[in-house]
């Protein structure tokens, strides 16, 4: 398949200037809200005490006077049901249809009990004139209401019924209608896809009967069936045939079962069949519907989804008496009805407001007139017949989120995670953004919001309260929507798979379709929905605008919720300061007429014209590589260096499955498990499936997100398979808002990113149309925490005595010595003088034009690159300026065109940091004036794994060669030229020409610094490395260790010891060892002193150097409880490769909670 137009989807395979723009200038907030009057100010749930009850289908129903009193609910008169049962909410935001709260329903209060008339879980649908099958809710298989008692009755009287109806004859009225019956077993899904689930098999049974019960069938026996079949016919078409009592049902051209051949991510089709059939008046109470299913070819799925059927039957009561029926005639006549005392007869084509009809006996019938040729719903019930009571859900404690007023983020949950869920609000509370949160139980939502079932709706219906009182000034604007719960395609939990299943989850919206279940091209699943909160919003979700910020962070247990949770407070505490937060990575995928790359420059320039060129854009574009054994193997390992160096954003634009990216295996299953990444980056992914979170299965982008000591910190990406052109689109939206500042002048939060590049996707030629591609992409993580990309601005202010700016571009030449002067300023462009830190700043050689190779039979494509590194330093910053002495090499490339220099600063004395991006300048020419230099640089230290280290020591099999190195002038980091790398030679046969990338410059301005460079797997044995460094003027320094690689070396620890001692709120353990910058697992467990355990903690992470990832321990025991002040004492184990080791005991003094 190759792209040509959007209806192919894509292929899933394995400078010193301040550029603030304000966002409310470039999209305009566009608030549309209802009256606030809509919405109740007290929930009626707020008081009083409430029994939750559920019903599972339509139908008058019995609370008996025994089951009230057991509930506390001694006074008929005084009892009340509240609630509109389990028809599916509509998508559309529309006032006039809003139901708000749990309206109360009218009862009739009988010497038995309360009777009321429930909603079931579905609604009727007609499908043919006249002809209705059963539509399930796919949200909840049951329909909830909620019963309560009022103080006084008389005060408080229940919803009275209305009446309808006028008189009229027997002769006048109809006296039979067709009544109906559905057959549906919901237990397998097709495809994983959306909310379909089938029931009996035909592959192998190919005859199944379905047995419906049926009385008073009419003379002329009229009947109707209608199926819907859902198979995979691979090769050639099926036939299905109906018997009805054993008796054939005339076939006809729906019986016929088309083959899908090999259509891509099609998991089957449906076909409908429908028959209009007489059957003869008996005696009989069943209909026995026989089908048969003549299989031709190969048939991959066959199952039955439904089966309906209507008969035509005498209108009357039956000996049970009780009776539903339908009609759209004008008059009818209700036989078996002698005495009309005691008899319920309404109307309820409105379940919410049923109607007694008003009738008159005629002939041993109750008739009436309804006036109208309209479907009207009824039910009929004479005294003493017995009705199926409701089933008893539970007690409801009061609550009231009516009375809420509108906050910045709200945050949904399922009880299990309520305690994770806090801990995500208090991040945010006692952030730099001070943010009021909400943190809610979503049966609590659902209870009030959507008449107790787990519907989406209600979710989003709360939300929309919150917005339009936080529109009309009630609170604070809602911004942020956090969901913490995985989705799933079966929300109801009936296939055997997710009833295995104990987890939560949070329903995301899905089309109503019956091809979305069936086809990835049309399914997906998305929480765009209930940030869509305008008046009107879901009549075109395609072009419906997010009002807020949605993300969902798909945790399957609490042990998941506490990992996250943990992640989170740790990003958002500004940990691991360096230059990585300057950094963004766009990987680019190969083939289909290089579409990939020239969608993610499209990104670049957005991104330059919104942001300014602020930050270092690292390109991987496979096709700019040689291809090897059908691989990239030179992109893959930039790819991860960067990653191993560290970028804030990591985009990729290209073919994907849910578990890997491109057909070459750029990043591979293997990979997803074992990104132990120190920098964690935000991922937009514009490519197939990669983040399908409603399946079975885990999908890649979770296992990036889900992993604490690594992966990423939040993903966008699709659900589902996607289009290529319209990919384009959001990809440029995205790219246009990356780089935007809040009025604050603060970046914005990624999941403020993700709502205005959705409400930003324009066509080509600008205007916004409905797009339902951007659906199928969401958003994982939290909304509302910020990229780690500071905000504040390093600004080059002159290099030597020339002032930078773009009217005046100085040049750096080869071998000169210069200095540099800077400022760290706010975002508003105002001078820091409070400032005081350190700035590294890199210097780029001079930009380069890039050609593709033109793999894969692809238009070869130009783009634009930073030149290689020739300078890196650091320096002090003082008062919010700094002054840095530059050593340029002696090689460069000489290539007249702007060089870049990145710089990064943080402040030592607060959580302050800056960064900053300058092209003003040219790095180009040889300085002439050059002071020749003769003094070698030195190589003050050079070990393996640690300072303990001598000559001729073993190690372990993956050593990190660390290294101090100094020079008098410079040091010599550029890559340009041949010969003069840093290096390294093992066993002088392999040279390493990587170090310099492994380079951190000292801190204090003077040409110096270490070299920490990962080894690669070496064999056991004795080994030689030697290192060669050299100046920027061409002198070099070399040093040779020898050692033995022992793969089998346990670690050694050096140290064991806790930040806090005596600790009053928290612990955090530390282990000093030798396996810098590896995974380890490190154990730790806390005793008395009698030797008892009392906690213990197990996690696994990258090292940093050699210190282990924190263990904190909350001054709790296992059960959670506080432990008492006193002496405790604590051990850890420590692995590494398989490897363990001990430490001996350590005290700790607990003092008392502060």
């Amino acid at each position: 398949m190759t792209n040509h137009h959007k209806s192919l989807p894509l292929l899933c395979r394995t400078s010193g200037l301040i550029v603030l723009l304000l966002v409310s200038a470039v999209f305009p907030q566009i608030s549309a809200a209802f009256d606030t009057g809509i919405y109740a100010e007290s929930s009626r749930l707020a008081s009083g005490r409430w029994v939750k009850i559920s019903v599972d289908r339509s139908g008058l129903f019995l609370l008996p006077v025994t089951t009230l009193r057991s509930w506390g609910f001694d006074d008929l008169s005084a009892v009340r049901v509240h609630g509109y049962g389990g028809r599916r909410i509509g998508d559309v935001l529309d006032a006039a249809s809003y139901v708000d709260d749990l309206p109360a329903v009218p009862v009739a209060v009988t010497a038995r009990g309360v009777v009321f008339y429930a909603q079931g879980p579905g609604e009727w649908a007609e499908t043919q004139r006249g002809r209705f099958r059963w539509v399930m809710n796919d949200y909840t298989s049951a329909a909830y209401y909620f019963v309560t008692a009022v103080d006084n009755a008389d005060e408080s009287p229940a919803p009275s019924l209305g009446h309808t109806g006028d008189a009229v004859r027997a002769d006048e009225a109809a006296t039979t209608f067709f009544d109906r019956r559905h057959h549906e077993i919901e237990s397998v899904s097709p495809g994983e896809a959306g909310a379909l689930l089938v029931g009996e098999d035909f592959r192998y049974t190919t005859s199944h009967s379905v047995r419906f019960d049926v009385e008073d069938i009419a003379s002329g026996g009229e009947a109707w069936i209608e199926s819907s079949f859902i198979a995979d016919c691979s090769t050639s078409s099926s036939t299905l045939s109906f018997t009805c009592n054993n008796q054939p049902i005339a076939a006809n051209t729906s019986d016929r079962i088309q083959a899908i051949g090999s259509a891509s991510y099609t998991h089957a089709s449906e076909s409908v069949a429908r028959h209009d059939f007489s059957i003869a008046r008996t005696e009989a109470s069943v209909l026995d519907i026989g089908i048969n299913m003549r299989q031709s070819g190969f048939v991959r799925k066959a199952w039955l989804n439904y089966l309906a059927l209507n008969y035509e039957r005498e209108l009357r009561l039956p000996a049970s008496g009780y009776l539903e029926f339908w009609s759209d005639a004008p008059a009818l006549a209700l036989g078996g009805v002698l005495d009309a005392a005691g008899l319920i007869l309404w109307d309820v084509t409105d379940p919410s407001l049923p109607l007694v009809v008003d009738n008159i006996l005629s002939g041993g019938a109750a008739c009436w007139s309804s006036g109208r040729r309209t479907w009207r719903s009824y039910v009929a019930c004479k005294d003493g017949a017995t009705l199926p009571q409701p089933r008893f859900e539970s007690f409801v404690d009061s609550q009231n989120l009516h009375a809420d007023e509108s906050v910045d983020m709200v945050i949904f949950s399922p009880a299990d995670y309520m305690r994770h869920a806090e801990n995500i609000a208090e991040i945010h509370r006692n952030s730099a953004d001070s943010l009021k949160v909400r943190v809610l139980d979503v049966t609590d939502v659902y209870n009030e919001f959507s008449s107790g079932a787990a519907d989406v709706s209600g979710l989003r219906r709360y939300l929309k309260m919150l917005y339009d009182r936080g529109q009309a000034g009630v609170g604070r604007p809602l911004r942020y929507v956090l969901l913490l719960a995985r989705m799933t395609f079966d929300n109801r939990h009936l296939t055997a798979l997710r009833k295995s299943e104990a987890y939560p989850t949070i329903p995301a919206w899905m089309p109503r379709a019956v091809t979305a279940s069936l086809s990835d091209n049309t399914g997906y699943c998305t929480d765009d929905f209930i940030a869509m909160l305008e008046d009107g919003a879901g009549a075109d979700m395609g072009l419906d605008r997010l009002s807020v910020a949605v993300g969902r962070i798909p945790v399957v247990s609490a042990d998941e919720a506490r990992s996250i949770v943990e992640k989170i407070k740790e990003y958002a505490a500004g940990a691991r300061r360096s230059s990585w937060k300057n950094r963004l990575m766009f990987l680019a995928d190969d083939g289909d007429d290089a579409i990939h790359v020239r969608q993610t420059e499209r990104m670049l320039n957005g991104l330059a014209a919104t942001e300014g060129n602020q930050h270092l854009v690292r390109k991987v574009y496979m096709d700019a590589y040689e291809k090897s054994g059908g691989k990239y193997p030179e992109a893959r390992s930039l790819m991860f260096r960067y990653l191993d160096e560290g970028v804030v954003w990591w985009n990729f634009v290209g073919h994907a499955n849910t578990t890997g990216w491109t057909g070459e295996g750029q990043l591979s299953y293997t990979d997803l498990n074992n990104m132990y990444l120190r920098h964690w980056p935000f991922i937009y992914a514009a490519t197939c499936d990669f983040l399908r979170m409603d399946a079975s299965d885990i999908s890649g982008a979770e296992i990036l997100f889900k992993e604490r000591y690594g992966g990423a910190i939040g993903v966008i990406s699709a659900t589902r398979p996607v289009y290529i052109s319209d990919n384009g689109l959001l990809s440029s939206a995205i790219g246009r808002a990356i780089g935007l500042r809040g009025d604050d002048g603060r970046f914005l939060a990624p999941g403020e990113i993700y709502r205005r590049a959705k409400n930003d996707i324009r066509s080509e030629d600008g205007v916004r149309r409905s797009n339902l591609n951007r659906l199928r992409y969401v958003f994982m993580g939290d909304p509302a925490l910020r990229l780690a990309i500071p905000d504040n601005v390093v600004r080059l202010d002159s290099i030597g005595d020339i002032e930078v700016n773009a009217d005046n571009q100085p040049t750096l030449a080869a071998l000169q010595q210069t200095v540099i002067r800077g400022s760290v300023l706010s975002p508003a462009g105002e001078l820091l003088s409070d400032f005081e830190g350190v700035v590294t700043v890199d210097i780029l050689d001079a930009e380069k034009s890039v050609t593709t190779k033109g793999n894969n039979d692809t238009p070869k494509e130009v783009f634009e690159d930073y030149g290689d590194r020739v300078f890196t330093g650091s320096a002090r910053v003082s008062g919010g300026r700094f002054t840095l002495d530059v050593a340029m090499p002696a090689e460069i490339s000489q290539n007249f065109r702007p060089a870049t220099m990145s710089m990064y600063a943080y402040s030592t004395a607060v959580n302050d940091e800056a960064v900053g991006l300058c092209s003003d300048f040219y790095v180009y020419g040889f300085d002439e004036a050059a002071i020749p230099d003769t003094s070698a640089p030195v190589i003050e230290s050079f070990v393996l794994n640690h300072e303990s280290f001598t000559s001729g020591d073993a190690v372990n099999s993956t050593p990190m060669l660390i290294a101090a190195i100094s020079d008098d002038t410079g040091l010599n980091v550029s890559t340009a030229g041949i010969g003069h790398q840093m290096t390294a030679q093992l066993d002088g046969k392999r040279t390493f020409s990587d170090l310099t990338y492994y380079f951190t410059p000292s801190a204090d301005g003077t040409p110096s610094g270490v070299i920490n460079y990962p080894m690669e797997e070496l064999t056991d044995g004795n080994h030689t490395i030697t290192l060669r460094v050299w100046d920027t003027s061409g002198n070099s320094a070399s040093k040779t260790i020898d050692f033995f690689v022992d793969s089998a070396r346990t670690p050694k620890i050096f140290d064991i010891y806790s930040d806090a001692n005596p600790a009053s709120t928290v612990a955090n353990f530390y282990l000093s060892h030798d396996q810098p910058d590896r995974m380890v697992t490190v154990e730790l467990t806390v005793y008395n002193l009698m030797g008892k355990p009392l906690w213990s903690r197990r996690q696994s992470g990258r090292s940093d150097m050699f210190l282990t990832v924190p263990v904190s321990w909350d001054l709790t025991d296992g059960a959670g409880r506080r432990v008492q002040r006193g002496i405790y004492l604590y051990r850890a184990t420590i692995t590494a490769d398989g490897e363990h080791f001990d430490t001996g005991s350590r005290r700790i003094a607990v003092t008392a909670a502060p």
